[in-house]
């Protein structure tokens, strides 16, 4: 799976196209394709539970958290962080119906084209990404997703 994408001159739209290849022939294409329009850098406060300011609730101390927790001890119960990876928009949560449509042949490229707005929840463009996610029809699982690299 692939995926590209055009900001519109005047920034207000963005086409994303997404490339997928199988490895096996079907009669019919049983996936979506979904789009995430995500945001880096978005700065916001961040709910401690591991905090010192909390053990009296909690009940833990700094030696009951794994390594990779124990400097959440020393934060206070509400921090300031960065936030990267953030949603802003998922075109659409269920996939797209008729993305991939037709049979599917060993090897062949399948391409879809989507058009769609900037979000007004986008702070700043030059923070973004989209992601091509292939959902299998039946139960919305992610079978694959890609990031574009532009």
């Amino acid at each position: 799976m692939g995926v590209s994408s055009t900001l519109s001159e005047d920034k207000s739209e963005i086409e994303i196209t997404s490339y997928t290849r199988f490895n096996v022939s079907l009669p019919d294409a049983p996936y979506y394709v979904a789009y995430a329009f995500m945001e880096d850098k978005i700065k916001g406060s961040q709910a401690n539970y591991y905090s010192y300011e909390l053990a009296s609730q909690t009940g833990y101390t700094e030696a009951d958290l794994p390594d990779d927790l124990k400097p959440l001890y020393q934060k206070k119960s509400t921090y300031g962080t960065i936030f990267n990876d953030v949603a802003r928009e998922i075109y659409d949560v269920y996939g797209i119906e008729g993305s991939l449509s037709g049979s599917i042949q060993k090897g062949e490229l399948k391409q879809h084209t989507y058009t769609i707005p900037v979000p007004s929840s986008i702070r700043n463009l030059g923070n973004t990404t989209v992601i091509a996610m292939l959902l299998d029809a039946y139960t919305g699982e992610i079978l694959q997703a890609e990031k574009d690299r532009d």
